[in-house]
């Protein structure tokens, strides 16, 4: 079984923060109602009030949900890289200084070096090259690259590993997760696959890296990301 380095923290650390702001938010509504009572003349800023904390509440809501889902998604690519032999290690939650966000998770293994960039989302999408699409009652809405992101990570972590003096091509993969998402695929710039063949794209990769260089990587990530 793969060799596991590391727990997903970030979002983790996201979900507790929104349910906390929701949490406390939420706590403003039994004064602002006693307050109501007990004088009504001022019923009309007090529903105002509420009103706006409502929209609050809702968008924090959100949020909540968005990085709740995330950590599903994440799990879900966790378990499906246990079908790898323990010539290979997982990385989760690699952050590269100075760089935007993280990279997910990490593969390092005899078919090369993965960033895996997680999507678990759910409707109907097109990818054309490096541009997606969400369609949704026969509209079609661009959406952020999720091709880009993917590429974005591993090119990050490409230059932080020639930093030290280690250059070595890091291959990127966006991985969907959620049962209920289907992506017509138009020339990807980036592989697509879905999570239950993660496993087997990157055994069946045409690349292969030496032993000694999976230490040498693996040593670079843990010693310089811990």
């Amino acid at each position: 079984m793969v060799r596991v380095i590391g727990h997903n923290h970030h979002l983790s650390k996201l979900v507790n923060k929104y349910r906390n702001k929701m949490i406390i938010t939420s706590a403003l509504y039994p004064p602002a109602l006693a307050l109501a009572i007990l004088y009504p003349q001022i019923i009309p800023a007090v529903a105002i009030g509420l009103s706006l904390t409502t929209v609050k509440l809702v968008k924090l809501y959100g949020k909540f949900i968005k990085y709740r889902k995330g950590i599903r998604g994440e799990i879900e690519v966790e378990k499906a890289l246990k079908a790898l032999n323990d010539s290979y290690v997982l990385i989760n939650d690699v952050r590269i200084p100075n760089a935007n966000g993280n990279i997910d998770h990490v593969v390092v293994g005899p078919t090369g070096v993965f960033a895996i960039e997680t999507k678990n989302i759910r409707g109907n999408f097109v990818c054309e090259g490096d541009e997606w699409f969400k369609v949704k009652n026969g509209k079609v809405r661009k959406i952020r690259s999720i091709s880009r992101q993917a590429k974005k990570n591993a090119l990050a972590l490409r230059k932080f590993l020639r930093k030290h003096g280690c250059d070595q091509f890091v291959h990127s993969i966006v991985v969907l997760t959620n049962r209920n998402c289907r992506v017509d695929l138009i020339n990807p710039s980036v592989p697509v696959v879905e999570v239950k063949n993660l496993a087997k794209f990157i055994e069946n990769t045409k690349y292969r890296l030496p032993k000694r260089k999976i230490h040498e990587i693996v040593g670079i990530l843990v010693s310089e990301l811990n």
